[in-house]
């Protein structure tokens, strides 16, 4: 079993995935990692590929680790995660801990600094820096900063590609240190993570909203209008996508919704997915996973869909289905979380 932060967050469908090299969204197939394309032609429900279809938009989200590991990295610990748990938000605050030391910088109170340069990383490679800022002693809501990376090695791993990151909300004086908000606008092209031969990319757009309180409370929205992820031949676009979730550090009781559409290699295709009614659980209790919530899952070539209900148990999942279209329920798959995340 993963770790229950882990868990929790293995509902956000397709959050970030597996993290890609192509651009994202719209119509028609997107190109992915190595040539591999992303099908987006709707996919048609049904009792055979019910459990495939839930499995792929769940276990699309191993990219995405939770909120506690981006503040562990804020708060000055080093997070060497493999490709395999590389995520999003994490990474997104590491870079923004290492930019708001500024020590690569003069640290003349200046307004209005453009800023280009290089340095040399830790480990070899090197790492380019430029934008715009408001002061080169802290970073500010306004300040937009491009990291392009060479062979950079980031968290364990070799980076390259680069970031736009835009600081959208930032608490005065940020150190990381409960309570304060987060904001950031970010856009890949073609970065790229390699770790010990697995290499995983992404391009397009997402946006992070992260607030911590002094009580545990942690709060996260990821959106974005496309995002695009390939590794191991196996591709993956978001679209149109926001995921929000809420935890108590102490309690561990948290909620989950989701909104996208999720076109994968996994599934042969496309489907839209919305929470009809949040997720819930307790992250402390068993394996973690939810005990009330239900997900809606529509495709556009038929009027196909399913209804993911999950059971007070925290262990079992119903899939109700309907093949034609009249929203009656037509068949029914029980599964379980854990088989779920298995496949």
């Amino acid at each position: 079993m993963e770790p229950t932060k882990t868990r929790v967050t293995t509902l956000i469908i397709t959050v970030a995935t597996l993290i890609i090299t192509a651009c994202g969204g719209g119509g028609g197939d997107s190109g992915g990692d190595g040539g591999v394309i992303v099908p987006t032609s709707g996919v048609s429900i049904s009792a055979t590929n019910a459990k495939s279809i839930t499995a792929a938009a769940i276990n699309s989200v191993d990219t995405v680790q939770g909120m506690t590991a981006g503040t562990a990295v804020l708060t000055g610990v080093s997070v060497n995660a493999p490709a395999s748990d590389f995520n999003y938000p994490d990474f997104f605050v590491q870079q923004l801990a290492w930019l708001s030391a500024l020590d690569n910088l003069p640290k003349d109170s200046v307004t209005g600094v453009t800023i280009s340069e290089s340095e040399a990383c830790a480990n070899g490679g090197s790492v380019g820096l430029a934008g715009n800022v408001n002061n080169l002693n802290v970073l500010t809501a306004g300040d937009s900063l491009t990291l392009s990376f060479h062979d950079c090695p980031v968290g364990g791993s070799v980076t390259n590609g680069a970031m736009s990151l835009t600081v959208t909300r930032i608490t005065p004086n940020f150190a990381g240190n409960p309570p304060y908000t987060l904001g950031l606008e970010v856009v890949l092209t073609n970065l790229s993570v390699n770790d010990g031969g697995l290499v995983a990319t992404g391009s397009g757009d997402m946006s992070m909203l992260l607030t911590v309180d002094s009580a545990g409370n942690e709060s996260m929205v990821l959106a974005g209008d496309s995002l695009t992820t390939s590794a191991s031949g196996q591709a993956e676009t978001l679209s149109n996508y926001r995921y929000e979730i809420t935890i108590n550090d102490f309690t561990g009781n948290y909620s989950l919704s989701l909104l996208s559409t999720f076109a994968g290699t996994e599934i042969g295709g496309s489907v839209s997915v919305t929470t009809i009614t949040p997720f819930t659980g307790n992250d402390f209790v068993g394996a973690g996973d939810p005990t009330a919530g239900q997900l809606h899952v529509t495709t556009s070539i038929d009027g196909s869909q399913l209804w993911l209900i999950a059971q007070p148990d925290g262990i079992n999942v119903q899939i109700d289905i309907d093949t034609d279209g009249d929203n009656s329920v037509d068949s029914t798959v029980m599964t379980t979380w854990a088989e779920l995340e298995s496949l």
